[in-house]
């Protein structure tokens, strides 16, 4: 057999063994819950007997995509997650985000952005300022890039948090909050995850001057199924954000649902 022959077989038993392992992850997910069975497992996964099953999560916990949590009992581990985030992640057509975004600006009056989760962090892929100039948020670029790279503060960066898998949840719990953020900030981990079941139960997320002092904000997530692929905010100078924050709450929660529509069709 010829060397090339050898590196397209080669290739093709590497695929294979991808595929295999990204079925084995999405069997934990339809499964749901943290921890299963081996036998839950085989017969979810259609394996032909549970020794073929148990020598994939073998070899999956040798590279901390599982984790063995006792005797025939298996849970995603950390490298599960970013596996997920890198090879689920879908980005919407940037022409038709920036004219969600532009549209969220014109209602609400205020800045828009759309985050998305890189691992334990966030990145701003787009935003519209609309009638606002960078030096309207009186706040350091260096920090500004800081305190908008953390999931832990901020509605948007909640709002992704509340639907990450646990262990990025673990991740991010462990960093201490920004030095630059604002003065609405949670600090407390215990308070920061009790707010992440209103934001699975309402759609969104408001948040009070927690990213940078003197502004507010709303975000809604962006799905794609049941998966979170980033979210939407509109921010607001805290004198401008209304009494009642309900219409922008509608029109954030509408500019998240056009952007996961997005997501779907990418």
């Amino acid at each position: 057999m010829s060397d090339s022959s050898q590196d397209s077989d080669g290739s093709r038993g590497k695929f294979a063994s991808m595929q295999k392992g990204y079925r084995l992850q999405a069997v934990f997910m339809t499964l749901g819950g943290e921890v299963h069975s081996l036998k839950e497992i085989t017969e979810a996964f259609g394996a032909k007997n549970q020794s073929t099953a148990h020598s994939w999560l073998q070899a999956g916990c040798m590279n901390g995509i599982f984790e063995q949590v006792s005797r025939g009992m298996y849970r995603l581990g950390p490298e599960a997650a970013r596996l997920g985030m890198r090879t689920l992640l879908r980005t919407p057509d940037p022409e038709a985000t920036q004219m969600v975004l532009r549209e969220l600006c014109r209602v609400t009056g205020g800045v828009a952005g759309y985050f998305v989760a890189r691992g334990d962090s966030r990145i701003c892929k787009l935003h519209v300022l609309g009638d606002h100039s960078p030096a309207s948020f009186n706040i350091d670029s260096l920090v500004m890039v800081r305190v908008l790279g953390s999931l832990r503060t901020g509605a948007s960066g909640r709002v992704m948090l509340a639907h990450l898998d646990s262990y990025t949840q673990e991740s991010v719990l462990a960093e201490a909050v920004p030095n630059g953020a604002g003065p609405g900030a949670i600090r407390s981990n215990a308070e920061l995850v009790s707010t992440f079941a209103d934001i699975q139960r309402r759609g969104y997320a408001i948040g009070r001057q927690e990213a940078m002092s003197g502004w507010d904000a709303v975000a809604a997530p962006v799905m794609w199924g049941a998966r979170i692929q980033g979210s939407v905010a509109a921010a607001l100078p805290v004198d401008r954000m209304p009494t009642d924050p309900r219409p922008v709450i509608e029109a954030t929660v509408k500019a998240a649902a056009q952007l996961s529509l997005l997501v779907s069709a990418a």
